[in-house]
């Protein structure tokens, strides 16, 4: 048995792993149905801001968070996060437009916020430093299962009940797994006073906003005013990330700008995946799904060998998180030419989802690589470190799916449906190229300096 899952760490281990399960089992419905979603509710010039708008909400409340624990306490942080997530599902749930769908995202990402960071703080304020990778890497490698199970349940519940109770099966599990979680992760009382940074939040999310406006503008004014909000978004961040981010500073700097880079690469891909199978290729939505199942399978089956690499052939980090970044450009750059070149084809087809399993194992191999050094970090400092790489990990994840809104879903780009797939991918390969780079930059070190 692992030495994280033995001791008086082994609860808190299993509860991290049912929590990583459910959440994920939530994230790959949410992915699976959203297109049936735009469809049923007329609203597919929204499905960029229904995919994004979660992520935005949840960098109102995420900046908070340290503020917000030294000034009230974990529990009513908590409770405050749980229940606007609450109400935000059963909005969406409810939903009779597409606009309410999107609202009720959008205040189910307020509570999100406050319980994004979570898991990460428990891993780096609970976990000695020599076991934090390896229990980075078993949650990652725990998507095994919602990746075989999470499209299918979402297409089978969703043929069978409607995707409204898709959405809303899975929050008791949910809530139980934080509750889980909550209840084993303590931290430190402040010794000073923790300012709150509303200035630099309520900028950021003006920001964001600009990034989601800019979709439903003309071309080619909105594709320039996304570029350019994105742009912004960037340096404002840098105000709640490690000083010397912007500049890949050595160290745990670099590693939270990687951690930026490759979500950024991956998930506005990973979003428009099953768009790509049902309007792209003209496959039904198991075949999405199915996509789906398998880049998840390849990403947690390369997690399992993170600690093996690392301990037994002494692979550094900053490696395999180069290694990760090749391979996830190669699976993106594949998925371009087979969506460029006879989508309806079967070879095609084929041709996409084996890229895109080769994209997910290189998430595999480089994500746990740079979270384990973003975090390698004091017991203190846990908090802040977590707080720093998940916002980095949403601002990646959140502007690659505005970049994909604004390729498949927005007015800022003229023209059909099947090229802008085809150029999104591109974009996204040549991002991934500069994973590399980062990576060699990041050392695990032990340090880690609070936001200026």
């Amino acid at each position: 048995m692992p030495p994280h899952l033995r001791g008086r760490l082994g609860a808190l281990t299993l509860g991290l792993l049912v929590l990583e399960v459910v959440s994920a089992m939530q994230i790959f419905t949410l992915a699976t149905v959203l297109p049936v979603v735009a469809h049923a509710l007329s609203g597919t010039a929204l499905y960029g801001a229904a995919l994004s708008i979660g992520a935005v909400a949840m960098f109102v409340t995420m900046p908070l968070v340290p503020a917000a624990i030294a000034r009230f306490g974990l529990p009513r942080v908590l409770t405050a996060g749980t229940a606007l997530y609450v109400a935000g599902t059963a909005v969406a749930a409810t939903a009779p437009t597409m606009v309410v769908f999107v609202a009720g995202r959008g205040i189910g990402g307020l509570g999100s916020g406050f319980l994004a960071s979570l898991g990460l703080s428990a891993v780096a304020s609970q976990f000695p430093a020599e076991r934090r990778a390896g229990v980075i890497s078993l949650l990652s490698a725990a998507w095994i299962v919602p990746g075989i199970a999470g499209p299918p349940y979402a297409a089978l519940v969703t043929a069978l009940l409607g995707w409204r109770v898709a959405l809303v099966l899975l929050v008791p599990g949910l809530l139980a797994a934080r509750l889980i979680v909550a209840r084993r992760l303590t931290f430190a009382p402040a010794t000073r006073r923790v300012p709150v940074p509303l200035p630099a939040t309520i900028a950021f999310v003006v920001a964001i906003g600009t990034t989601l406006a800019g979709q439903q503008l003309a071309p080619p004014f909105g594709f320039a005013i996304v570029v350019a909000a994105a742009l912004a978004t960037l340096v404002v961040a840098a105000r709640f990330a490690p000083p010397g981010t912007l500049r890949v500073r050595r160290g745990s700097a670099a590693a939270v700008g990687g951690m930026f880079v490759v979500t950024f690469a991956y998930f506005g891909a990973d979003g428009i995946v099953t768009l790509a199978a049902l309007d792209g290729m003209g496959r039904p939505l198991v075949a999405g799904g199915a996509i789906l199942t398998a880049s998840t399978l390849a990403w947690s089956f390369a997690s399992l060998a993170q600690p093996w690499l690392l301990q037994r052939l002494h692979v550094p980090a900053r490696r395999l998180a180069a290694l990760g970044g090749y391979g996830l450009a190669v699976g993106l750059a594949g998925a371009a030419v087979a969506l460029a070149r006879d989508p309806h084809s079967t070879g095609a087809f084929v041709a996409f989802a084996s890229a895109w399993v080769v994209a997910g194992a290189g998430m595999g191999v480089a994500y746990p690589a740079f979270s384990a050094t973003a975090v390698d970090v004091r017991p203190e400092a846990a908090l802040v470190a977590a707080n720093a790489t998940v916002l980095a990990e949403l601002l990646g994840a959140m502007l690659s799916q505005s970049v994909a809104g604004a390729f498949v879903g927005g007015r800022a780009l003229p023209g059909a449906l099947g090229p802008h797939l085809t150029t999104a991918y591109v974009v996204y390969a040549c991002a991934a190229l500069a994973i590399p780079a980062f990576a060699s930059r990041t050392q695990a070190r032990r340090a880690f300096a609070r936001p200026a």
